[in-house]
């Protein structure tokens, strides 16, 4: 899908939790990592090391877990979370 309109942020990642409970806060932070860091290089070509773009996770809370949210959003933005037009895929950046 292009990008253009301008936004802040685009999901490049979802991961889904397996688990029968709502992680730690430590456990969900190592999901996160491991879900959108892992993935990161694949979507944007550099890893986040190496970049000038910024990642975030939208997480399940107490209250969306209990409602069924079992998935981990990996958003990629702007490092000074300015808007963009066009998409990060493969941008290098």
């Amino acid at each position: 899908t292009e990008c253009t309109e301008e936004h802040t942020g685009e999901v490049y990642f979802i991961s889904t939790i397996t688990q029968d409970s709502l992680p730690s806060s430590s456990e969900m932070d190592e999901l996160i990592a491991a879900a959108c860091f892992d993935s990161f290089e694949d979507y944007v070509g550099t890893s986040p090391e190496e970049t000038t773009l910024d990642y975030t996770a939208m997480s399940p809370t107490k209250q969306t877990w209990a409602k069924g949210d079992r998935k981990i959003s990996c958003v990629v933005s702007q490092g000074n979370k300015s808007e963009v037009k066009g998409s990060a895929k493969g941008s290098k950046k």
